[in-house]
C-alpha cells in the first residue's frame, strides 16, 4: 500500500502487525515511515522512540531517526545520531550518505566531499544513489565532488556514461 501512496491502508495494516506484535521492529519501522511520509512528524517519532527502546542499536530506526531530524531542520541532532550509526558500524553506507547529505544542507563541503570518498570503496547499496541524488540536489559545484559523482555513478553502473550525465557548470 505504501508504494502505491495509499498510506490510510497501509496504516491500517501496520496497526494490525503492530497490535498482534507490539515488538515487531520492521512494523514499527514501516509505520514510522508512513507517519513520515504523510508529514506527520509527531506519530513518527513516537512510533521511532519505541523502536529504539525496543533496540536502541537499530541502524534503520536511527537512520530515520536522523531523517525526522533533518525534516525538523534540527541538524545537531541528526549529527548526534549519524555519528552515534557510524560509532556502531563504522561501513555502514546509509550513515555516511545521511552524513553527507546534512554536510551539503549545512553547506559544509569538505564533510560531504569527505562522505562521497568513504562511499566509493564500500560494497554497493541503494545509499550510493541516494547520495548521488542529493549531491545533484543540494550540492555546490565543487571539481573534486563532481570526480567523485562520476567515480561513484560508474560503480554502481548507474548511468552510463558518467562524464556526461552532471552538470559541470551547476
Amino acid at each position: 500500500y505504501m508504494a502505491q501512496g495509499d498510506y490510510a491502508a497501509a496504516q491500517e495494516v501496520l496497526a494490525c502487525i503492530v497490535q498482534i506484535d507490539p515488538r515487531s521492529l520492521p512494523g514499527l519501522g514501516m509505520q514510522a515511515q508512513c507517519y513520515m511520509a504523510q508529514g506527520d512528524y509527531a506519530a513518527a517519532q513516537e512510533v521511532l522512540a519505541r523502536k529504539l527502546q525496543i533496540d536502541p542499536r537499530s541502524l534503520p530506526g536511527l537512520g530515520m531517526q536522523a531523517q525526522w531530524y533533518m525534516a525538523q531542520g534540527d541538524y545537531a541532532a541528526a549529527q548526534e545520531v549519524l555519528a552515534r550509526i557510524v560509532q556502531i558500524d563504522p561501513q555502514n553506507a546509509v550513515g555516511f550518505v545521511y552524513s553527507g547529505t546534512l554536510a551539503l544542507l549545512r553547506d559544509d563541503n569538505a564533510k560531504a566531499l569527505a562522505c562521497a570518498h568513504a562511499l566509493i570503496p564500500l560494497p554497493f547499496h541503494p545509499a550510493h544513489l541516494m547520495y548521488l541524488k542529493a549531491c545533484a540536489e543540494y550540492g555546490p559545484f565543487l571539481p573534486q565532488m563532481y570526480d567523485n559523482m562520476v567515480k561513484l555513478a560508474k560503480y554502481v553502473g548507474h548511468i552510463a556514461d558518467a562524464d556526461t550525465s552532471f552538470d559541470r557548470n551547476r
